[in-house]
């Protein structure tokens, strides 16, 4: 074989070798395009992003990201979102969740201000009554029973014709006495004392007699003019109705008792100016028997039953001393705002 032929065979050889090699190289390639073609598509697919609900600093986020993707090396992958949730809401729903809103709102409004807020003022009211209750308790003050007021306050309601039994009868006999249910007939008495002067002159006026009627009995006791009569002649006031004057006219009852009233004023309590309270110990001293008495009572068969105060006597008797051993009567006036006057409303037993 000639030298040049054997040149050619090593030179095809040669290129079949190269031809093979590369073949081989590209098809290796080929396969690893493909691969990472596969790897790219499995770990990186479509991404769907919702907008976002808050506001957000898009500069600090685009910043980040183009950080991040630099960094990477990875391509932006495309950012898609729900169409169906940028739609326009249905406006009659939005009218009536306004309406349902405006609702709640006077609804909440009317219940804080009407409902809560005078729930509020009631416990307020409630508290002020309460503490009002507590003044009273801190008002109340004691006057002396040595007052010439209350002892001249206190004698305005008696009235007696012969005998102290008479106040005793009309004032103590019972429990409790209400000014009010007293016989009329001491009550015009008392008025036309109060109204006289305790019966200083021969006459009054009806305006007189009315003005006391109103300082001793308030509005609890109503008394037209007209002439006053006991029906023994103990009592004789005329009222003349042409001059509205009453005429004191002659009695013909008197005489002399052995029956005494006395009486202590041992407590007085002053309330707020509306109330007054008055303790009285009552002692009834039969000076013919030298004997002293809490009460005066007569049994159902007509005899005495009257109480009678031990190791006491008529001249013995001191009842500034002895006052413990006696009844005692609490009078209470009320207040007349209208006249500044205190006027009697009960008399009742307490000891």
């Amino acid at each position: 074989m000639k030298k040049n032929d054997i040149d050619i065979d090593i030179d095809d050889d040669m290129s079949k070798t190269f031809i093979a090699e590369v073949g081989q190289k590209s098809a290796i390639a080929d396969d690893e395009e493909v691969l990472e073609e596969n790897t790219n598509e499995s770990n990186f697919p479509d991404i769907s992003i919702e907008p976002p609900k808050e506001e957000i600093n898009t500069n600090e986020i685009g910043t980040n990201i183009e950080e991040k993707e630099a960094k990477s090396g990875y391509e932006k992958a495309p950012l898609t979102y729900d169409k169906t949730k940028n739609k326009k809401s249905n406006p009659l729903l939005t009218v009536l969740l306004m309406i349902l809103a405006l609702a709640i709102g006077i609804g909440g409004s009317y219940y804080y201000f009407e409902i809560f807020n005078k729930d509020e003022n009631s416990e307020k009211i409630i508290t002020k009554k309460n503490n009002t209750k507590e003044e009273k308790t801190i008002d109340s003050e004691e006057i002396s029973p040595d007052s010439v007021y209350i002892e001249d306050l206190i004698s305005n309601y008696d009235f007696k014709i012969v005998s102290d039994i008479e106040i005793y009868d009309a004032l103590y006999r019972s429990e409790k006495t209400e000014i009010k249910d007293l016989n009329e007939i001491y009550l015009r008495a008392l008025a036309a004392i109060k109204a006289n002067r305790n019966l200083g002159g021969v006459a009054f006026s009806s305006s007189d007699f009315q003005n006391a009627v109103t300082l001793l009995f308030g509005k609890q006791v109503n008394l037209e003019d007209k002439s006053i009569y006991d029906g023994k002649t103990c009592i004789n006031v005329k009222y003349d109705n042409s001059s509205d004057i009453y005429l004191l006219g002659e009695t013909a009852c008197g005489g002399i008792s052995v029956t005494e009233l006395e009486r202590k004023i041992v407590k007085v309590v002053k309330k707020d100016d509306n109330e007054l309270k008055v303790n009285v110990a009552v002692a009834i001293i039969n000076t013919e028997e030298n004997k002293v008495y809490k009460n005066s009572v007569t049994n159902p068969d007509g005899t005495d039953g009257s109480e009678l105060i031990e190791n006491v006597t008529a001249t013995t008797f001191d009842i500034d001393k002895d006052y413990s051993k006696l009844n005692q009567y609490q009078y209470t006036f009320k207040y007349d705002k209208d006249n500044s006057n205190y006027y009697l409303e009960s008399i009742e037993l307490i000891k």
